[in-house]
């Protein structure tokens, strides 16, 4: 007979390996499967046995599927009739396309079709098909113009071994990795063969979730991992062998009876908490023991692993978010310890989320899987300790610290990040400011900004304040290997911390990339919790994960000064300021500050208004005179235009570009549509009103014949503030400059204009 073991994409060869472990044969590993030959029995043995396959397939027809016609004539000839007893339901799942088949769900429904003809015509009776329990689930697997058709034996996937914890409150404490990848790394490590050894220990970094200790204590005791399935695809399958599948699950029981006796020694080294809870929990529910040992810290390592008898360590980095580097960092350094007290030529497995695991381990790893961790990519590489503490590359710091790194070339960035950041502490404490720009992609290879965030102190409540720091990567150029800018990266993550003393929890990544809509730039974060800081002696609320920007555009804290300088020369009894597009509502607070009594701030965003709304409470802005109001800004300002409202100072800071569907419906462009917004802003304006633009386009241009033929007088104040005088306000008042020293690297981070309805004459 004729079958395949599906499996994740870079499983195969590891698939293959076990499968000729148990003695099947012809095997030929593929793409995402394992093909084999032999009787129903190794096919049963491997849905019993297997820890890396995630489903096996026995073949009952090979058909032509050239379109969807010839697939449902092809698959109208198929025996169904032989395989589905007469009352029960199946299932169809269909992968793969084809240049006519590009939808596997209309592929699954055509050989639904089919089958459901087919067995009208033989029996008289037009079975039920259901996507959820279903008797007997056919498998389609479509190539080119030929499609591959099986019956599923296990009827559902492999890797749900039963024992699992759900996340959550009495679930796992934190996410672990699934069955079949933590049994494919420790299959990498060489345990399934190791565990077999009298007093073999495998040590197992971060097994937080409890699946790694499962499966390793599973290969230690021998015990099937389908032996707690309650359920099987075969069962109903007309072409079965109950006394087949019945022999095999009794050898496996009197396996597990005996191998239970053996309580094979693991460590688990992890600092999380719950970790053993999890651990013993998924143990209990697969009615496993263990001799298991914990340890908390890296530090005592080489204590707890003195005179043990080693076979292999397997060690899960995957774990930290995208923006929790510096974590991952902590659990390269984790690593570096345990490696260092390792016996040589120790075994080591590895699941990470790039290759700077490499720089822990101390040596290049003898194989390297590239898989994939949910969406996310990741490498599964396997080592063998060096047999002298190895020569790992690291920097020096100013402080004597030594920190390990994945590229030589780091130390210039060690170099330049603690020469700037001594720099501009001075500069911040001269100033009082709390929260600027350390560096911005002052070395080109180092392409990221990095952002100083301290703690409001009036909400420390006696504890020194809390500091954050935001790693902006900038989008590396496509001809930069995706390895080297991960390396640099890493080692960021592993410098900057130190150097900038932030705990490393407390440091967050970010990627600044092109977005096809909506937004000008995509967000790959996830959701966290605000924290306060202060600016200006006034309080704003943050969020370093939820969206790509905090909350607070840093470059803009000069802007916000002249606003509140401005809004003094304008506070009065019915004076009005307006923000447009205001985000967070940052420069309302200055506003009311000034002594605005009347604000009205507009944003399409109920987040961001939300956001405004507390930053005004959190200032003790209150009042029916502060309105908030959520719309497209664009619309807005044309109803209140002509409705005929006026305001004293506006601020108006739009995006580059929109495609959001609540603007207008050909979206916003900048350049191109910021004439017709000033002329608009300009009609909304008092007598004496002006309006304060700002726009991050590098090379945006006022459209001045445009302006000019409208009597809209526009004068920039980026660079030199002086025309300011012009407005009523003394210039000494006001910052220099809208261009923080701080971004001073970045000049043309935005550019800021005063805007007002010419003067006759």
């Amino acid at each position: 007979m004729e079958f395949f073991a599906t499996c994740p994409a870079g499983f195969e060869q590891l698939l293959a390996d076990e499968l000729a472990d148990m003695g099947v044969s012809s095997i030929r590993p593929l793409s995402g499967q394992v093909s084999f030959t032999g009787e129903l029995r190794h096919a049963y043995r491997a849905c019993l046995w297997s820890r890396l396959a995630s489903n096996v397939v026995c073949v009952i027809a090979r058909v032509d599927a050239k379109d969807s016609d010839t697939l449902y004539a092809s698959a109208l000839e198929v025996a169904w009739e032989d395989h589905l007893a007469m009352g029960d339901t199946f299932s169809v799942n269909a992968h793969g396309t084809s240049e006519t088949l590009v939808n596997s769900k209309f592929v699954a429904l055509r050989t639904s079709d089919a089958i459901r003809d087919r067995m009208l015509a033989k029996s008289g009776t037009r079975p039920t098909s259901t996507p959820r329990d279903a008797d007997l689930s056919f498998v389609v697997r479509l190539r080119d113009d030929r499609a591959t058709i099986g019956v599923s034996l296990a009827g559902g996937t492999l890797f749900n071994r039963g024992y699992e914890l759900s996340s959550g409150r009495e679930g796992q404490s934190v996410h672990a990795l699934r069955p079949d990848y933590a049994a494919a790394a420790l299959h990498a490590a060489g345990w399934a063969n190791a565990s077999r050894e009298d007093g073999a220990v495998c040590v197992l970094l971060y097994a937080g979730g409890g699946t790694l200790a499962a499966e390793a204590v599973g290969m230690g005791t021998d015990q099937a991992p389908g032996l707690l399935r309650q359920r099987w695809g075969h069962e109903r399958w007309l072409k079965g062998s109950a006394r087949s599948w019945s022999n095999l699950v009794k050898e496996a029981r009197e396996r597990a009876a005996t191998g239970l006796a053996r309580a094979p020694k693991i460590v688990v080294v992890d600092d999380r908490r719950r970790t053993e809870r999890d651990c013993r929990r998924v143990l209990g529910a697969a009615g496993m023991t263990a001799d298991l040992s914990f340890i908390d810290t890296p530090e005592g390592v080489p204590a707890k692993l003195e005179g043990a008898s080693i076979a292999c360590a397997v060690a899960d980095t995957s774990w930290p978010h995208a923006d929790e580097l510096s974590l991952s960092v902590c659990c390269n350094d984790t690593l570096t310890h345990l490696v260092d007290a390792l016996p040589a030529r120790t075994r080591v497995a590895t699941f990470s989320s790039d290759t700077s695991v490499s720089t822990a381990v101390g040596t290049s790893p003898e194989l390297t899987l590239d898989v994939r961790l949910g969406r996310d990519s990741a490498y599964l590489s396997s080592y063998v300790t060096a047999q002298e503490t190895p020569e790992r590359t690291h920097v020096t710091l100013a402080d004597g610290t030594s920190v390990n790194v994945a590229m030589a070339a780091s130390d210039q960035f060690a170099a330049r990040l603690q020469k700037v950041a001594a720099e501009r502490a001075a500069w911040a404490q001269e100033e009082w400011v709390s929260c600027y720009r350390v560096y911005d992609a002052d070395l080109p290879d180092y392409n990221v900004a990095i952002d100083l965030y301290t703690q409001a102190e009036e909400t420390c409540r006696g504890r020194a304040p809390r500091r954050w720091l935001v790693v902006q990567e900038y989008a590396a150029p496509r001809e930069i290997s995706r390895d080297k800018t991960s390396k640099r990266l890493h080692d960021i993550a592993a410098i900057a911390p130190r150097v900038m003393d932030v705990m490393p929890q407390n440091v967050f990544f970010k990627t600044r990339t092109r977005s096809k809509g909506g937004s000008q730039y995509a967000d790959k974060s996830v959701h966290g919790k605000t924290h306060v800081i202060e600016e200006g002696g006034l309080l704003f609320e943050v969020d370093f994960m939820s969206h790509l920007d905090t909350g607070i555009f840093l470059d803009h804290r000069p802007t916000r000064e002249i606003i509140r300088e401005m809004a003094k020369t304008r506070a009065g009894e019915g004076r009005r300021f307006l923000n447009l597009f205001a985000y967070t509502g940052t420069a309302t607070c200055y506003a009311a500050d000034g002594g605005m009594t009347n604000t009205t701030t507009v944003d399409m965003s109920k987040t961001y208004l939300t956001r405004a709304k507390s930053n005004m409470r959190r200032n003790r802005f209150r009042g029916p005179g502060h309105i908030f109001e959520q719309a497209d800004v664009l619309k807005w300002v044309a109803e209140q235009r002509a409705a005929g409202e006026r305001y004293d100072l506006i601020f108006c800071d739009p995006p580059t570009f929109s495609n959001s569907s609540g603007m207008r419906r050909r979206g916003w462009d900048v350049q191109r549509d910021h004439g017709e917004l000033l002329i608009a802003l300009t009609r909304m304006l008092t007598p004496d009103g002006v309006a304060l633009f700002s726009c991050n386009l590098r090379t945006f241009e006022p459209d001045m014949k445009k302006l000019d033929r409208a009597h809209v007088e526009i004068v920039e104040i980026t660079r030199d503030t002086s025309p300011i005088e012009r407005f009523g306000i003394d210039p000494s008042q006001v910052p220099a400059t809208t261009i923080a020293q701080d971004f001073e690297r970045n000049a043309k981070i935005h550019k800021v204009y005063l805007v007002r309805r010419a003067q006759e004459g």
